[in-house]
Parts: structure tokens; sequence; C-alpha cells
């Protein structure tokens, strides 16, 4: 992209490509020694020579970040303090704790851009995250810290925020990690973060394997459960119009979604971009992209000829053929989704422990079948069990020790359905998840009913 500036603005001297920590202030020092037309190599940095670009070598790829210099934002915050904007914007600083995303080694994500050109992840330790952490917080006691990972690594949730909490540093952290997280893991990560990004994307398991996300959507619907038990307001996205997705698949999910009213609704529901970088990108008729085009807004800010100004977008538009099932499936997924969003009381679904040992479900959802459901023992079994994923054969190995019988033909299945048709647990490839959240604790339950 910054080659394509400089074909396309002759007042563009220079492009640092890709990480520029190398390159940038190696172009600096030659500049200043006015070496800056030497024909030496130099690289990382493109270059115009008789009207032709150069290029030596391409980008040039930090090895070791831990050895990077510590950012300091001096200059911003004293600029930000003259703004006169103190009290209306909260301005944030940036803290770099891993560059790439671990997930890449797998394979991409098929829509995701973000790592540029490079497939390289690296990692800073643990103790030099942590110092950093430390100084942006003593340099900037009162605005936010944006984590800068595409996503926050194991090492960094177990190494690093667990130090942090109960710090002023708590509560001021804004990053993003994978919905494949141990309950214990978003725990810690709620005592610390402001802001949480989840890559959820889709609650379809066919969808999330079309794009290679890695995850379920089980899982994806777990992490939400555990969000609402443990009061985390998540952001996250669903995404449609994804390359190979069928009208089954969004017929799945629209029947889904009453079920999950009441936890966190994403934050948006949109078509998936089409990104420089991406698998889509790169391999656009394969996946059923035409006509690849920079948006109309592009040209707003490059009103150059023709498509002189591609070279440089980010983000395009192109041509995709759908039937009208599929743009009505489209429509009614965002109208669903947006009665999800502005549902200014979803209610939610309780287990309940009566005097007697027994489980009971208080369901004040609006689309609840009966406030109160008293499960039987088959069905205690299911959704106690069911509190994490469980398989159809787990439920059967468990059932002699808790029932002290062993099932009876077709009981298992019955109670499954029962407990599926009322939308407290879901159903998908002979794996289950309980919906209902866990009894309050007895203190609580009792403020509840006084309340």
């Amino acid at each position: 992209m910054g080659v394509a500036q400089l074909e396309q603005f002759s007042f563009v001297d220079y492009a640092c490509l890709g990480e520029a920590e190398q390159s940038l202030p190696a172009l600096a020092r030659r500049l200043e020694r006015e070496e800056g037309l030497s024909e030496e190599p130099l690289p990382g940095v493109a270059r115009r020579e008789s009207g032709t670009v150069t290029i030596d070598h391409g980008d040039v790829r930090v090895k070791s970040l831990d050895k990077l210099p510590f950012p300091d934002y001096g200059d911003y915050l004293s600029a930000f303090s003259r703004s006169g904007l103190d009290g209306e914007v909260r301005p944030s600083v940036n803290v770099e704790g891993s560059r790439g995303c671990s997930w890449v080694r797998h394979g991409p994500c098929t829509f995701c851009g973000q790592n540029g050109t490079s497939r390289d992840y690296r990692q800073k330790g643990p103790a030099r995250v942590l110092r950093e952490l430390t100084l942006a917080g003593d340099r900037f006691p009162d605005g936010v810290i944006d984590i800068t990972d595409n996503v926050v690594s194991e090492r960094f949730i177990r190494g690093v925020l667990p130090k942090i909490v109960g710090t002023p540093l708590a509560g001021r952290l804004s990053l993003e990690t994978r919905p494949t997280l141990s309950r214990e893991d978003l725990s810690t990560i709620a005592a610390v973060a402001g802001r949480i990004q989840f890559g959820i994307e889709s609650l379809n398991d066919h969808t999330l394997g079309l794009i290679h996300k890695g995850t379920n959507a089980l899982e994806n619907i777990r992490l939400l459960r555990w969000c609402r038990e443990l009061g985390v307001r998540p952001i996250w996205n669903l995404l449609y119009g994804i390359p190979g997705e069928t009208d089954a698949d969004l017929k799945e999910t629209i029947e889904l979604l009453p079920a999950l009213r009441f936890l966190p609704p994403p934050r948006v529901v949109c078509p998936i971009s089409l990104d420089r970088f991406s698998t889509y990108f790169e391999q656009p008729e394969r996946y059923g992209f035409s006509d690849v085009r920079p948006p109309p807004s592009h040209s707003w800010a490059y009103p150059l000829p023709g498509s002189a100004g591609s070279g440089f977008a980010y983000s395009f538009d192109a041509t995709r053929s759908k039937t009208r099932v599929t743009a009505a499936y489209h429509f009614r997924l965002r109208h669903d989704v947006g009665k999800w969003q502005n549902d200014p009381d979803p209610g939610e679904a309780r287990l309940a422990v009566g005097p007697g040992g027994e489980l009971s479900v208080i369901d004040s959802r609006r689309e609840a079948e009966s406030p109160t459901l008293l499960l039987d023992p088959v069905e205690s079994l299911v959704m106690d069990e069911c509190a994490d994923i469980a398989t159809g054969d787990h439920l059967t190995a468990m059932a002699p020790s808790r029932l002290r019988r062993k099932l009876v033909s077709g009981e298992l299945d019955l109670a499954l359905s029962r407990l599926a048709q009322g939308r407290l647990l879901v159903a998908m490839g002979g794996r289950f998840l309980s919906l209902a959240l866990p009894p309050l604790p007895a203190a609580q339950a009792r403020l509840s009913v006084t309340a």
C-alpha cells in the first residue's frame, strides 16, 4: 500500500513497508546525513529513482519484541491536555503484548487481513509487558490502556493479568481475545478489563468452519452465558453473507436467537468484509467475489481517475450473487438481532434449589413457557451436567451414580427434548449446553426475594 502511495503522489518520497522500527530510524539517519538518494540498499524502505519505485528486500520484521524501546506518549498527552477535550473525550494509549496472531499458524481466518503479509507470531515476555503497563498507568493515570494485540495470548492472561488485579490498572484495559477461554481466564480478564471484545463472529458450526475460526457454536454460546453470570458486557459481532453459507445455516441461527435473548447481544450484525491481505482478497474468484473495488467513500478521500487509488485501499466492495430467499433471511437476521439489542428487560432462566435439594428453573424470559419449571431427576441430571458442554454418552455414563439406577430406554431423549423445547438447553451435533444460570448464593437469593 505504501508502494501505491509512491506511485500516485509525487510529493511522497519514501515509504516504510510493514514493521518500521528498524527501517524508519535508518532512513532518518541517512536523510540527516543527506544520503537519502544513495543507491545503497535500505531494507524495508521503498523509494523513487528516476520515476521508478524501488524496493530493497521488502519489510523487515522485528525478531525480539522485548528489545524494542518503550513507547513515550508524552507529546500526545501534553497536546491532549491543551486541546480542551478533557472531560469530553477519554483518550487512550497503546501497550503491545504480542504481534501477529497465534491462530494464524493453523491457517488464518478467511476474512482477516490484520496480519498483513506476515505469518510470524511473536510475544513479549510477561515481565516486559507488566513493566510497560505499569509505566503507562503511572504516566497516564486516568485513561484507557488499549492492548493492541490481535488477540491476547494465554501467557498474557495467566502471566500478566493476575498481577494487576486490585491495582490502579484494573478496569482500564481494552483488549480482544479468542472465545475459547476457560471460565477462570474469563474471570481474570473481567477483573482488569473495562472493554473486552471476543472473536465470536457466528453461532453456527458450519459457518464457523467456513471462516476457519477454530471454534464451535456451543463454545461461543457458553462464553456468552459465562459473561452473563459474571456481569461481563462483551463486545462481539455477528457476521452473515459468508461464502459457502447456506439458507439452512441462516434459518438455524434465526431459530436459535429467541433462546439467547437474555445473553449479551452482538454489537453489530453485518455482512462479512472483504479486506486486503485476507484469504478472500487473495482468492476472490474461489469464494464468489467479482468486480472487487474500493467503496465509493474511498474516491471522496482520493479523487483519482479510474482505479488509480485502489492500490492503497484496505476494505473493498464486491459483487456477489444471492437468491431472494437468502436476502430475506439476511433481513430477518438483522431484524431479530435488532430486537435482541433493544430489549430493555430480557429476563433470565436460573436454576433454583428447593429445601429438599430438588432443582427447578425460574424463568423470567418473555418467551418462557412457564415462570417455574420443576425438574424431574433426569432433567436435573441433564441441567447439572450440561452446565458445561456435554455429550449424550457422558450423560448416560453419569446416570447410574447420580440417579442410583440405570436410565430407562428413551428417558434421556425425552428429558433432552423437553428442555430444548423450553429453550433451556441448546443441542448441536450430539452435544448439549444448559442455558440456565446457576443458582444464586443463599444470601443473594434472600435479598432478591425481599426486594
